[in-house]
C-alpha cells in the first residue's frame, strides 16, 4: 500500500540530497520501521549505508 503525500515528501528529501535520505529523516516525515522495511522489500529503498538509503 503506498501512501502519496508521504512518498512525495520522501522524494522531495531526497531529490534535494543527490538521491539520498537518512533513516532519521524519513522518520521525521512519518514513515514507520515497518514502512521502511516493506519500501526496502519492494526495491523502494536501497540501503547504501547504515541509516542512509537511496530512494528509486
Amino acid at each position: 500500500m503506498t501512501n502519496p503525500p508521504l512518498d512525495a515528501a520522501i522524494a522531495r528529501l531526497a531529490e534535494s540530497q543527490h538521491g539520498t535520505i537518512e533513516l532519521g529523516q524519513l522518520r521525521e516525515v512519518g514513515l514507520t520501521p515497518s514502512g521502511v522495511r516493506n519500501r526496502i522489500a519492494a526495491g523502494r529503498l536501497h540501503r547504501i549505508h547504515r541509516g542512509v538509503y537511496t530512494v528509486g
